[in-house]
């Protein structure tokens, strides 16, 4: 019997990677898990190696139909927040937006990449 595993797709997987390595490149982060888990997939993304993840986003196909199949959780958002000067809470929503905005409207996410 075969256990089904959940992944990113190749294009979800490309956009991660891409905004990993804008992050990589401004000094914020160093190093991204990937694990792949019967009911969901997920992407943790951290400061150090040695550290707890920063935040993980986590692709649920269950969930996709109650409240998108993307979510974000957070461990450390509030570095993000002070990088962009926003509440905890406001710096969460925000990331939250941009996966969601992905998932929902790739049409405006391929715009918004664009600087459209």
């Amino acid at each position: 019997m075969s256990v089904r595993t959940i992944f990113f797709s190749r294009p979800e997987f490309d956009l991660l990677l891409r905004f990993y390595g804008r992050m990589v490149a401004g000094g914020e982060w160093r190093d991204y898990a990937i694990d792949a888990l019967p009911d969901r997939a997920i992407f943790s993304v951290y400061r150090r190696t040695s550290e707890a993840p920063l935040f993980q986003i986590e692709k649920r196909p269950d969930d996709a139909r109650r409240q998108g199949a993307f979510s974000v959780r957070e461990f450390a958002v509030t570095d993000l927040a002070v990088a962009l000067e926003l509440s905890e809470h406001s710096a969460r929503a925000y990331v939250a937006q941009a996966v969601e905005l992905r998932d929902r409207l790739p049409r405006l996410w391929g715009q918004v990449m664009t600087g459209r």
